[in-house]
């Protein structure tokens, strides 16, 4: 079947205004993403989805120590409940891109948040140690220690609350168990992320600078961070470690 030149050239335009829309939709998405996390924040992302993972990796974060909670009031909007089924780990794996038998952390365990019969937000937390492989660095917990990591909400239902009632959750429940000194990484830059922490947060403990090129990385810290060493030539196997004191009481 021959095109003529009118329909070669009208199909040329047809093509050229699909790709215009789709570039404009993906500016817009950056844009609306910018505004609401920052601009910082979202050109990490870029740069971290456009450098390969094992050239180069850098990240800063605060890390908070978080209050206590003793209870919740129920929601009857939101089910919270702890993943029991492989398949509730599987699920919560893949909204949060963290997968237990890819990772040297220590025993995880997952909250999930069910709305409208969909997982839409989970949530992890691991004592005795967390490694960070794609940074190089390794975090060491104290017992009844807890860190909390990992955390997604359905980008569709961001914006409700969400976040808030897990994290509520997680504290109460964590704390119920014995964990009495949660900690949590936040980067600075997102700042959706720091207005719902720094709500829950007893205080700052320090911030982190990590980074990592090739098999060589860099740590640096404040405040009560402390570590056993600024470098290392082996990250995959000589990861640097840092901890947290826990709290003296008076």
């Amino acid at each position: 079947m021959e095109f003529s030149a009118f329909d070669q050239l009208l199909e040329r335009q047809t093509l050229s205004n699909q790709e215009v829309n789709y570039h404009g939709h993906i500016g817009m998405t950056l844009i609306r993403d910018a505004s609401q996390r920052g601009w910082r924040y979202t050109l990490a992302i870029i740069f971290n989805r456009a450098v390969p993972v094992w050239l180069f990796r850098c990240r800063r974060f605060v890390i908070y120590r978080l209050e206590s909670l003793s209870s919740i009031e129920p929601d009857s909007q939101i089910d919270l409940r702890w993943c029991k089924t492989e398949d509730e780990f599987i699920v919560a794996e893949q909204l949060t891109y963290f997968h237990r038998k890819d990772s040297k952390t220590g025993p995880a365990r997952a909250v999930q948040a069910v709305v409208e019969n969909e997982v839409q937000s989970a949530f992890w937390m691991a004592g005795d140690f967390v490694e960070e492989s794609e940074l190089g660095i390794r975090i060491l917990l104290e017992p009844k220690q807890a860190w909390l990591f990992a955390a997604m909400v359905n980008k569709k239902m961001r914006g409700r609350g969400i976040y808030s009632k897990v994290l509520r959750f997680m504290i109460s429940e964590s704390n119920a168990n014995g964990f009495d000194d949660l900690l949590v990484s936040v980067n600075p830059d997102n700042k959706p992320s720091n207005f719902v922490h720094r709500k829950y947060a007893k205080d700052c403990v320090g911030k982190v600078v990590a980074i990592r090129c090739l098999n060589w990385a860099w740590c640096f810290s404040t405040k009560r961070v402390a570590q056993n060493s600024r470098f290392t030539t082996n990250a995959k196997l000589r990861p640097i470690e840092f901890s947290i004191p826990r709290e003296t009481k008076a």
